[in-house]
């Protein structure tokens, strides 16, 4: 999901230099295309939508910065309420939670969710700030943060099962008496001095290191 985040917010760094905010993402405009040579990439969809009319718009309400849900503002929303947009989604891919509407304060990810980092939790907390001068001010802030984001959490998957494998109790033996002369001999393969042959012309033909 992170990982989904950070390309929606990679597109917006293009589309928003261009002068083009979306201000209706939600999770139904996000999709990955699964054929062709765009198989796995991130697409955001249905630029324009919040001109459709207003079953659109309220199907994205949950998604919608605050001051697009505020007829009193002078001036209209810009890039900044798509990055709260996108950590909406997050949020809601994290917690399972769709995003609360009119609070003063951030929902916390990691309430919610304790296994979320600290890191990945702020971010989206700062990006769903209410005052949008309060939030990444550009597409590239939130982008890299989330890439940010994405290393941290491989760094402690990958610490987490290190430590799982250095606490794990050793595999006991197996307990078995030594077999005796005989038995050895006929329990060898036939092939094996053949086969003991050819690994060892196989390793003779390597190449070694100039």
């Amino acid at each position: 999901a992170v990982e989904i985040a950070a390309e929606v917010a990679n597109a917006l760094v293009a589309t928003h230099a261009r002068g083009l905010h979306h201000h209706a993402i939600t999770p139904g405009r996000i999709f990955i295309a699964d054929r062709g040579a765009d198989e796995g990439a991130v697409l955001l969809l249905d630029f324009g939508a919040r001109h459709l009319g207003p079953p659109l718009a309220l199907e994205g309400e949950p998604y919608q910065a605050p001051e697009q849900r505020d007829p009193k503002r002078a001036s209209p929303p810009d890039g900044r309420a798509d990055l709260y947009a996108v950590a909406a989604v997050l949020f809601e891919c994290l917690t399972g939670k769709v995003p609360p509407i009119g609070f003063t304060t951030p929902p916390s990810a990691k309430e919610l969710r304790p296994e979320v980092t600290d890191e990945l939790s702020g971010l989206v907390a700062q990006a769903m700030m209410p005052n949008p001068d309060d939030r990444f001010q550009e597409a590239q802030a939130l982008f890299n943060a989330l890439r940010r984001a994405t290393f941290g959490m491989e760094k402690k998957g990958i610490e987490l099962l290190q430590a799982g494998l250095a606490s794990a109790p050793p595999r006991p033996s197996a307990a078995a008496k030594p077999a005796s002369a005989p038995a050895r001999a006929a329990s060898r393969p036939a092939s094996a001095p053949a086969a003991s042959a050819q690994a060892l012309s196989a390793v003779s033909k390597i190449p070694k290191p100039a």
